[in-house]
């Protein structure tokens, strides 16, 4: 409505503007004062029109500064909030980090009293191992140095009750003499087993074992009263071998030997003649190259 008012008036103002000088002298008097009076009106229509628009204008601003200090109030709040939130998180996340910490303080203390603990028990362990196997391999020397001579002393026995009863033999067959194939072989076909066997066993003995110059001395005597009764033990060891060879033997392929090369490499039994004649064929292994 002001502004309506306001457009009019400002309307009249330019109509009135645009008579001239000698339109006004033809016009009258009652009109003039009739334009003159609509003119006063609009003017002090415009001027209340005017004054109700600064005051509409300085209500505006009155809302306008409550508006502004309310935001001002708010954005206040709104700051103090955020930086109170700021402060308690800042607080919390410290709090996390010395628990966190503190954990892995914690963590690494434990992993390394475990870590120690395990070290310990591997050395302490690792020590018990170490002496009883020292003390184990002591018992297993000593038992072996025990059944080496228990064993020398058995062997010495056996070849000594070999010996004598090779000389019952001598004995026997010088008082009743027999033929040669009514001889029984059997006792000195055992003695030619064991001196196979105790050359065998003596070949793999140290030479400072205890008691082994008593053994070899006991095998020689027994030996010799094999050879004296008339019977040899055939050395078939290492020698090539030919179809005139007799035995019970078994081939092995070698890599090691050239192509149709056969060798002798191990007599699990010995040959043994009597005077010079075979009586019992020896059993061996046969390398034969491929």
């Amino acid at each position: 409505m002001v502004m309506k008012n306001l457009i009019f008036a400002i309307f009249i103002l330019l109509s009135f503007n645009s008579v001239n000088a000698q339109d006004i002298s033809y016009v009258d008097k009652k009109d003039f004062n009739t334009e003159t009076q609509k003119i006063n009106d609009a003017m002090m229509q415009l001027k209340k029109s005017n004054v109700d628009l600064r005051n509409q204008i300085a209500e505006q601003n009155k809302e306008i500064d409550a508006l502004r200090k309310l935001i001002e109030t708010k954005e206040e709040g709104i700051k103090k909030n955020v930086d109170t939130v700021k402060q308690e998180t800042q607080v919390q996340m410290l709090n996390i980090d010395q628990k966190i910490d503190l954990r892995t303080i914690l963590w690494i203390v434990i992993t390394i009293i475990v870590l120690l603990i395990c070290a310990a028990v591997y050395i302490i362990l690792r020590k018990k191992l170490v002496l009883s196997s020292r003390t184990l391999d002591e018992q297993i020397i000593k038992t072996r140095d025990t059944l080496e001579t228990e064993g020398m002393k058995l062997d010495n026995k056996l070849m000594e009750v070999l010996e004598t009863q090779l000389r019952l033999l001598i004995n026997q067959a010088q008082v009743t003499p027999q033929q040669e194939n009514e001889i029984d072989h059997s006792l000195a076909l055992k003695v030619g087993e064991e001196i196979h066997r105790m050359r065998k066993r003596i070949e793999n003995m140290p030479e400072d074992t205890k008691g082994l110059g008593a053994l070899k001395n006991s095998l020689m005597r027994l030996e010799e009263g094999f050879n004296e009764n008339g019977y040899e033990i055939i050395e078939l060891a290492g020698k090539l071998y030919n179809d005139s060879i007799v035995a019970n033997m078994r081939f092995i392929p070698s890599d090691e030997l050239k192509p149709g090369e056969q060798i002798i490499t191990k007599v699990i039994k010995p040959q043994v003649n009597f005077k010079g004649v075979l009586i019992k064929a020896a059993e061996i292994e046969v390398s034969s190259g491929g």
